[in-house]
């Protein structure tokens, strides 16, 4: 895989990337906007430390985009920020510390409120999961496109607390998009074979996400 930044349009962008660390970041942004371009599949592993950081002192936007999907895992923090966030374009996105937060907002140097997190497309997905909770310090949780909480059922988002449940990974989704699928002939042969959304047979699966099996999506946790 690669990871390349294009300056002029301040886009970042993984290419099927595998990003490890120890005691640092996996990804570390200190620009009060930026775009992160998801190609294929993509994982960042932090041990000691946080996976994504998107902080400055003014905040700002982070918006992710591409289709792609980023498998985030780290001991602290796995996705930290204090600016916008905003998931788009039916990128995939899982979130998990497991000594912390899954995704924790904050407040920029002069901002009054915290920031808030933005869900376009009827295909996004976000996963989260935390030993100290899976979503926290963001004002705003902004479903569109028939995205809403699926699991654990019945939670709900709390602003500035947001959603605190340990331990037990929350999906939010679009409910409809998880049941239906039109399947290709090459996936319909496929009996008891997993697939990803862009239809790729895998060989095994290893990291939580949604996948097809059997000509339906399945949450695997």
């Amino acid at each position: 895989g690669t990871v390349s930044y294009d300056l002029s349009t301040n886009t970042l962008t993984l290419n099927n990337a595998n990003i490890s660390a120890n005691g640092t970041y996996g990804i570390r942004s200190v620009s009060p906007n930026i775009n992160i371009n998801l190609i294929g599949r993509n994982n960042v592993e932090v041990v000691d430390g946080q996976g994504v950081s998107t902080t400055n002192r003014d905040g700002g936007t982070v918006t992710i985009s591409g289709g792609g999907s980023l498998n985030i895992k780290a001991s602290d923090v796995a996705f930290a920020t204090n600016c916008e966030v905003v998931f788009q374009d039916g990128v995939q996105i899982k979130a998990e510390s497991t000594g912390s937060f899954g995704m924790e907002g904050s407040k920029a140097r002069a901002a009054r409120f915290y920031p808030a997190i933005k869900m376009l497309g009827s295909e996004t997905v976000l996963m989260a999961k935390g030993g100290t909770g899976a979503i926290t310090h963001f004002r705003i949780l902004n479903l569109n496109n028939g995205i809403k909480i699926l699991e654990p059922a019945g939670t709900t988002f709390v602003s500035n607390d947001g959603i605190l449940i340990t331990n037990e990974w929350v999906v939010i989704a679009n409910q409809d998009y998880i049941d239906g699928i039109s399947l290709t002939p090459s996936l319909s042969q496929g009996e008891g074979e997993w697939y990803d959304l862009q239809g790729r047979k895998l060989d095994k699966i290893t990291q939580p996400g949604i996948y097809i099996k059997d000509g339906k999506k399945i949450i695997r946790k």
